[in-house]
């Protein structure tokens, strides 16, 4: 037998967290980008409290966190994802921050403003607008009036 091949010797990838399934996290241009890693965002409760930590801590320290949920390919969220990113924009808030969406579908825009969370966030049209407006020191992002989108300034 081959080294390598014994099949005691062969180690399997630890199995995905649910954080993994759903989200995935990266910084840009000192901005949290969060991405669906499938084509809906279906998030259970429990899941919600693990994911706003494992986001609290990507910008531990940033004294003016910036966070943008990118929401290409995205036919459906479930309520509970609606509560993921109020929690987060609570607790980017409270810290002076600022949060926004990109690459919001029609049904998911429009579930958004019948919502009127269209006043609470602003709404990109793609990822690189939404980086530029919320990345760096400008000001601008955390200058936008509510419901209005710094993109159509």
């Amino acid at each position: 037998m081959k080294p390598g091949t014994d099949p005691a010797e062969i180690k399997a990838d630890p199995p995905l967290s649910a954080d993994d399934r759903v989200l995935e996290f990266k910084r840009v241009d000192g901005v949290c980008l969060l991405t669906p890693a499938g084509q809906s965002l279906r998030i259970e409760w429990p899941d919600v409290k693990r994911l706003i930590t494992r986001l609290l801590g990507m910008f531990d320290g940033d004294p003016v966190p910036r966070v943008v949920f990118d929401l290409e390919g995205i036919d459906f969220f479930n309520t509970t994802f609606l509560s993921l990113v109020l929690e987060c924009w609570r607790e980017v808030d409270i810290r002076d921050g600022a949060l926004g969406l990109c690459n919001v579908s029609p049904d998911a825009g429009e579930l958004l403003r019948l919502a009127a969370l269209d006043l609470l966030w602003p709404i990109f049209t793609d990822r690189h607008a939404a980086i530029q407006s919320l990345s760096g020191d400008s000001e601008d992002a955390l200058a936008t009036p509510r419901g209005e989108s710094p993109s159509s300034r």
